[in-house]
């Protein structure tokens, strides 16, 4: 659960929520989250949601030490599309990238 920016409780369901992992320059990784359940709230709100489904997933730890960008997109272009996996696997996904 989050707060939208009047200070009102969100709740967010991101089992449907779908991401494409992106290595940056600086050699963290950026993260594109498609999340099609909270596409009616403000852009401020689903980053937050975003960051907390994140940080929900990866743990505190390797958010903050491999985790750069976090972008909530409205869709995927095809080629990401193609690429994307259900956000539930980013933890393991990213653990399986570091330990290599």
């Amino acid at each position: 659960m989050v707060e939208d920016v009047r200070g009102q409780p969100v709740e967010v369901d991101a089992n449907t929520w779908e991401y494409v992992l992106l290595k940056a320059s600086d050699g963290l990784y950026d993260v594109a989250v498609h999340a099609p359940s909270i596409d009616d709230l403000d852009q401020e709100t689903k980053q937050l949601a975003a960051e907390v489904a994140i940080e929900g997933v990866v743990g505190e730890t390797a958010r903050l030490r491999h985790i750069g960008g976090v972008e909530v997109v409205g869709q995927f272009n095809d080629l990401d599309r193609r690429k994307s996996t259900k956000l539930k696997y980013l933890g393991d996904h990213l653990k399986s990238l570091i330990s290599s």
